[in-house]
Protein backbone atom coordinates (compact mmCIF):
# COMPACT_ATOMS: atom_id res chain seq x y z
CA UNK A 1 0.00 0.00 0.00
CA UNK A 2 1.51 3.39 -0.95
CA UNK A 3 0.63 5.13 2.31
CA UNK A 4 1.42 2.22 4.62
CA UNK A 5 4.18 0.11 3.04
CA UNK A 6 5.16 -1.77 6.21
CA UNK A 7 2.68 -4.43 7.32
CA UNK A 8 3.01 -6.38 10.58
CA UNK A 9 1.28 -9.74 10.78
CA UNK A 10 0.69 -10.82 14.38
CA UNK A 11 -1.11 -14.10 13.65
CA UNK A 12 1.51 -15.44 11.25
CA UNK A 13 0.85 -19.07 12.25
CA UNK A 14 -2.53 -18.84 10.53
CA UNK A 15 -0.70 -18.43 7.22
CA UNK A 16 1.67 -21.39 7.67
CA UNK A 17 -0.49 -24.12 9.20
CA UNK A 18 -3.73 -25.53 7.84
CA UNK A 19 -6.67 -25.34 10.25
CA UNK A 20 -7.85 -28.58 11.77
CA UNK A 21 -10.68 -29.77 9.52
CA UNK A 22 -12.25 -31.75 12.35
CA UNK A 23 -13.95 -35.10 12.03
CA UNK A 24 -16.47 -35.69 9.24
CA UNK A 25 -20.02 -36.33 10.44
CA UNK A 26 -20.94 -39.95 11.11
CA UNK A 27 -23.14 -41.49 8.36
CA UNK A 28 -26.79 -40.98 9.19
CA UNK A 29 -29.48 -43.59 8.71
CA UNK A 30 -32.51 -41.80 7.29
CA UNK A 31 -34.55 -45.01 7.67
CA UNK A 32 -33.72 -45.70 11.29
CA UNK A 33 -36.00 -48.48 12.52
CA UNK A 34 -37.63 -48.86 9.09
CA UNK A 35 -35.49 -51.44 7.31
CA UNK A 36 -38.28 -52.77 5.10
CA UNK A 37 -39.15 -49.26 3.97
CA UNK A 38 -35.48 -48.71 3.16
CA UNK A 39 -35.34 -51.90 1.06
CA UNK A 40 -38.37 -50.73 -0.91
CA UNK A 41 -36.82 -47.30 -1.38
CA UNK A 42 -33.40 -48.71 -2.36
CA UNK A 43 -34.85 -51.11 -4.93
CA UNK A 44 -37.03 -48.34 -6.34
CA UNK A 45 -33.99 -46.10 -6.90
CA UNK A 46 -32.17 -48.99 -8.60
CA UNK A 47 -35.13 -49.47 -10.93
CA UNK A 48 -35.13 -45.75 -11.71
CA UNK A 49 -31.46 -45.93 -12.69
CA UNK A 50 -32.18 -48.97 -14.87
CA UNK A 51 -34.86 -46.94 -16.69
CA UNK A 52 -32.34 -44.14 -17.22
CA UNK A 53 -29.85 -46.66 -18.63
CA UNK A 54 -32.46 -47.90 -21.11
CA UNK A 55 -33.31 -44.33 -22.07
CA UNK A 56 -29.67 -43.44 -22.78
CA UNK A 57 -29.03 -46.67 -24.69
CA UNK A 58 -31.93 -45.82 -27.00
CA UNK A 59 -30.94 -42.16 -27.39
CA UNK A 60 -29.52 -40.90 -30.67
CA UNK A 61 -27.87 -37.90 -29.01
CA UNK A 62 -24.92 -39.58 -27.30
CA UNK A 63 -23.89 -42.00 -24.52
CA UNK A 64 -24.67 -39.66 -21.62
CA UNK A 65 -27.47 -37.71 -20.01
CA UNK A 66 -28.14 -35.45 -17.03
CA UNK A 67 -29.94 -36.67 -13.95
CA UNK A 68 -31.89 -34.74 -11.34
CA UNK A 69 -31.31 -35.92 -7.78
CA UNK A 70 -33.87 -34.75 -5.26
CA UNK A 71 -32.68 -34.94 -1.66
CA UNK A 72 -34.96 -35.79 1.27
CA UNK A 73 -36.06 -32.87 3.43
CA UNK A 74 -34.02 -34.25 6.35
CA UNK A 75 -30.92 -34.45 4.14
CA UNK A 76 -30.64 -30.90 2.83
CA UNK A 77 -27.36 -30.20 4.61
CA UNK A 78 -24.38 -30.12 2.26
CA UNK A 79 -22.65 -32.85 4.27
CA UNK A 80 -25.39 -35.30 3.24
CA UNK A 81 -24.88 -34.89 -0.50
CA UNK A 82 -24.33 -38.32 -2.11
CA UNK A 83 -20.95 -37.51 -3.62
CA UNK A 84 -18.65 -39.85 -1.68
CA UNK A 85 -19.94 -43.23 -2.87
CA UNK A 86 -22.74 -42.80 -5.40
CA UNK A 87 -22.15 -39.64 -7.43
CA UNK A 88 -18.39 -39.35 -7.21
CA UNK A 89 -17.20 -36.13 -8.90
CA UNK A 90 -14.75 -37.85 -11.25
CA UNK A 91 -17.59 -39.94 -12.70
CA UNK A 92 -20.72 -37.87 -12.10
CA UNK A 93 -19.78 -34.16 -12.08
CA UNK A 94 -22.33 -31.93 -10.37
CA UNK A 95 -23.35 -29.35 -12.99
CA UNK A 96 -25.79 -27.27 -10.99
CA UNK A 97 -28.75 -27.06 -8.66
CA UNK A 98 -32.31 -25.84 -8.84
CA UNK A 99 -34.58 -25.58 -5.83
CA UNK A 100 -33.32 -26.40 -2.35
CA UNK A 101 -32.13 -30.00 -2.34
CA UNK A 102 -32.28 -30.51 -6.13
CA UNK A 103 -28.95 -31.37 -7.75
CA UNK A 104 -28.02 -32.04 -11.37
CA UNK A 105 -25.26 -34.48 -12.36
CA UNK A 106 -23.83 -35.47 -15.71
CA UNK A 107 -24.41 -39.22 -16.02
CA UNK A 108 -22.24 -41.05 -18.57
CA UNK A 109 -23.65 -44.39 -19.67
CA UNK A 110 -20.37 -46.16 -18.87
CA UNK A 111 -20.85 -45.42 -15.16
CA UNK A 112 -24.60 -45.83 -14.74
CA UNK A 113 -24.54 -49.61 -14.18
CA UNK A 114 -21.94 -49.13 -11.44
CA UNK A 115 -24.22 -46.54 -9.86
CA UNK A 116 -27.09 -49.02 -9.87
CA UNK A 117 -24.85 -51.71 -8.35
CA UNK A 118 -23.73 -49.41 -5.53
CA UNK A 119 -27.32 -48.52 -4.73
CA UNK A 120 -28.21 -52.22 -4.55
CA UNK A 121 -25.21 -52.87 -2.27
CA UNK A 122 -26.60 -50.65 0.50
CA UNK A 123 -27.30 -52.95 3.45
CA UNK A 124 -30.87 -53.93 4.31
CA UNK A 125 -30.16 -53.87 8.06
CA UNK A 126 -27.80 -51.53 9.88
CA UNK A 127 -24.91 -53.00 11.84
CA UNK A 128 -24.81 -52.25 15.56
CA UNK A 129 -21.42 -51.04 16.85
CA UNK A 130 -20.27 -50.30 20.42
CA UNK A 131 -18.61 -47.20 21.76
CA UNK A 132 -15.09 -47.70 23.07
CA UNK A 133 -15.67 -45.40 26.02
CA UNK A 134 -18.57 -47.23 27.65
CA UNK A 135 -19.35 -50.15 25.31
CA UNK A 136 -22.81 -48.73 24.65
CA UNK A 137 -24.40 -49.89 21.36
CA UNK A 138 -25.22 -47.49 18.52
CA UNK A 139 -26.31 -47.98 14.89
CA UNK A 140 -23.46 -47.74 12.38
CA UNK A 141 -24.78 -47.43 8.81
CA UNK A 142 -22.36 -47.50 5.89
CA UNK A 143 -21.94 -44.53 3.59
CA UNK A 144 -23.88 -46.43 0.92
CA UNK A 145 -26.92 -46.80 3.15
CA UNK A 146 -26.63 -43.18 4.28
CA UNK A 147 -26.39 -41.78 0.75
CA UNK A 148 -29.14 -44.00 -0.66
CA UNK A 149 -31.39 -43.05 2.24
CA UNK A 150 -30.65 -39.34 1.79
CA UNK A 151 -31.96 -39.37 -1.80
CA UNK A 152 -35.65 -38.89 -2.45
CA UNK A 153 -35.55 -39.61 -6.18
CA UNK A 154 -33.32 -39.94 -9.25
CA UNK A 155 -34.65 -39.04 -12.68
CA UNK A 156 -33.81 -37.36 -15.94
CA UNK A 157 -35.28 -33.94 -16.65
CA UNK A 158 -38.44 -34.51 -18.67
CA UNK A 159 -39.03 -32.48 -21.81
CA UNK A 160 -42.17 -31.00 -20.21
CA UNK A 161 -40.05 -29.43 -17.48
CA UNK A 162 -37.86 -27.57 -19.97
CA UNK A 163 -40.47 -25.19 -21.39
CA UNK A 164 -43.29 -23.40 -19.58
CA UNK A 165 -44.84 -21.50 -22.49
CA UNK A 166 -46.86 -22.50 -25.54
CA UNK A 167 -45.97 -21.87 -29.15
CA UNK A 168 -49.10 -19.73 -29.44
CA UNK A 169 -47.88 -17.55 -26.57
CA UNK A 170 -44.49 -17.18 -28.28
CA UNK A 171 -46.15 -16.14 -31.54
CA UNK A 172 -48.17 -13.50 -29.72
CA UNK A 173 -45.03 -12.11 -28.11
CA UNK A 174 -43.14 -12.05 -31.41
CA UNK A 175 -45.95 -9.89 -32.82
CA UNK A 176 -44.80 -7.13 -30.46
CA UNK A 177 -41.96 -5.16 -32.11
CA UNK A 178 -40.42 -4.55 -28.68
CA UNK A 179 -39.95 -8.28 -28.07
CA UNK A 180 -36.63 -9.96 -28.72
CA UNK A 181 -37.30 -12.29 -31.64
CA UNK A 182 -35.76 -15.48 -30.35
CA UNK A 183 -35.47 -18.04 -27.60
CA UNK A 184 -32.98 -18.34 -24.76
CA UNK A 185 -31.68 -21.91 -24.53
CA UNK A 186 -29.96 -22.79 -21.25
CA UNK A 187 -27.52 -25.72 -21.31
CA UNK A 188 -26.38 -27.83 -18.38
CA UNK A 189 -22.69 -27.22 -19.06
CA UNK A 190 -20.22 -25.97 -21.63
CA UNK A 191 -17.70 -28.01 -23.56
CA UNK A 192 -14.29 -26.71 -22.58
CA UNK A 193 -11.80 -26.54 -25.51
CA UNK A 194 -9.26 -28.82 -23.80
CA UNK A 195 -11.87 -31.57 -23.47
CA UNK A 196 -12.89 -31.71 -27.13
CA UNK A 197 -10.44 -34.47 -28.03
CA UNK A 198 -11.46 -36.70 -25.13
CA UNK A 199 -14.93 -38.21 -25.24
CA UNK A 200 -14.81 -41.09 -22.77
CA UNK A 201 -17.94 -39.80 -21.02
CA UNK A 202 -19.93 -38.80 -24.11
CA UNK A 203 -19.91 -35.03 -23.51
CA UNK A 204 -18.43 -34.23 -26.92
CA UNK A 205 -20.99 -36.50 -28.58
CA UNK A 206 -23.77 -34.58 -26.84
CA UNK A 207 -22.41 -31.29 -28.16
CA UNK A 208 -21.99 -32.58 -31.69
CA UNK A 209 -25.54 -33.94 -31.72
CA UNK A 210 -26.85 -30.61 -30.39
CA UNK A 211 -24.99 -28.74 -33.14
CA UNK A 212 -26.46 -31.15 -35.71
CA UNK A 213 -29.92 -30.56 -34.26
CA UNK A 214 -29.62 -26.77 -34.53
CA UNK A 215 -28.46 -27.09 -38.13
CA UNK A 216 -31.36 -29.40 -38.98
CA UNK A 217 -33.94 -26.64 -38.55
CA UNK A 218 -33.37 -25.42 -42.10
CA UNK A 219 -32.67 -22.09 -43.80
CA UNK A 220 -32.85 -19.08 -41.53
CA UNK A 221 -32.23 -21.01 -38.32
CA UNK A 222 -29.64 -19.14 -36.28
CA UNK A 223 -28.01 -19.97 -32.98
CA UNK A 224 -26.29 -16.82 -31.79
CA UNK A 225 -24.72 -14.90 -28.91
CA UNK A 226 -23.51 -17.18 -26.18
CA UNK A 227 -22.87 -16.15 -22.58
CA UNK A 228 -22.82 -17.65 -19.11
CA UNK A 229 -25.19 -17.09 -16.23
CA UNK A 230 -23.06 -18.22 -13.30
CA UNK A 231 -21.62 -21.46 -14.77
CA UNK A 232 -24.63 -22.16 -17.01
CA UNK A 233 -24.09 -21.64 -20.76
CA UNK A 234 -26.82 -19.73 -22.58
CA UNK A 235 -27.56 -19.66 -26.32
CA UNK A 236 -29.99 -17.50 -28.28
CA UNK A 237 -31.92 -19.32 -30.98
CA UNK A 238 -33.91 -17.77 -33.81
CA UNK A 239 -36.08 -19.07 -36.64
CA UNK A 240 -36.04 -16.43 -39.35
CA UNK A 241 -37.35 -16.02 -42.91
CA UNK A 242 -33.81 -15.75 -44.23
CA UNK A 243 -33.01 -18.17 -47.08
CA UNK A 244 -29.38 -18.57 -45.99
CA UNK A 245 -28.13 -21.89 -44.63
CA UNK A 246 -28.59 -22.42 -40.89
CA UNK A 247 -25.69 -21.33 -38.71
CA UNK A 248 -24.40 -22.03 -35.21
CA UNK A 249 -22.35 -19.02 -34.15
CA UNK A 250 -21.39 -19.23 -30.51
CA UNK A 251 -18.35 -19.08 -28.31
CA UNK A 252 -18.84 -22.16 -26.17
CA UNK A 253 -17.15 -24.63 -28.49
CA UNK A 254 -19.94 -25.90 -30.73
CA UNK A 255 -18.23 -24.66 -33.89
CA UNK A 256 -15.31 -22.41 -34.80
CA UNK A 257 -16.44 -18.80 -34.84
CA UNK A 258 -13.64 -17.70 -37.17
CA UNK A 259 -15.18 -19.62 -40.08
CA UNK A 260 -18.81 -18.80 -39.30
CA UNK A 261 -20.21 -15.85 -41.30
CA UNK A 262 -21.77 -13.03 -39.27
CA UNK A 263 -25.55 -12.99 -39.19
CA UNK A 264 -27.41 -10.08 -40.74
CA UNK A 265 -30.68 -8.71 -39.34
CA UNK A 266 -33.77 -10.44 -40.70
CA UNK A 267 -37.43 -11.03 -39.90
CA UNK A 268 -38.70 -13.75 -37.58
CA UNK A 269 -40.51 -16.66 -39.20
CA UNK A 270 -44.15 -16.67 -37.99
CA UNK A 271 -44.80 -20.29 -38.97
CA UNK A 272 -46.09 -21.69 -35.67
CA UNK A 273 -45.71 -25.30 -36.80
CA UNK A 274 -42.03 -24.77 -37.53
CA UNK A 275 -41.50 -23.26 -34.09
CA UNK A 276 -43.35 -26.08 -32.36
CA UNK A 277 -41.31 -28.71 -34.19
CA UNK A 278 -38.01 -27.01 -33.32
CA UNK A 279 -38.88 -26.39 -29.67
CA UNK A 280 -40.10 -29.96 -29.18
CA UNK A 281 -36.86 -31.28 -30.68
CA UNK A 282 -34.72 -29.05 -28.45
CA UNK A 283 -36.66 -30.11 -25.36
CA UNK A 284 -35.77 -33.74 -26.06
CA UNK A 285 -32.01 -33.12 -26.09
CA UNK A 286 -30.28 -34.09 -22.81
CA UNK A 287 -27.91 -31.13 -22.88
CA UNK A 288 -30.76 -28.58 -22.90
CA UNK A 289 -31.75 -27.54 -19.41
CA UNK A 290 -34.47 -25.01 -20.20
CA UNK A 291 -35.93 -22.89 -23.00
Amino acid sequence: MPNNPVQIVLNDKDFHALPDPGQPPRPKDFFDGADQAFVTHRDGLAQDVERIITEVERSSFGPATYVKVQMRTEALAKSYRPVHVLFQPDRFPCVGAEAVGTLFFRAPLIYLRKLKARIKEAESAVRVAHRKSDNEPYPSPTLKRAEVGAIESISTVSSLEKRDFSTAAAMNMFADPATVSGYQVDLFEALEPEKIASDTTGLTALYRSLEKLFLSFGPGARTLLSMRLARMPVLEFQLTRDKAAPIVDNRLGLVRTDITPPAAPTRIDRNADRHEEALTALQSHPLVRAI
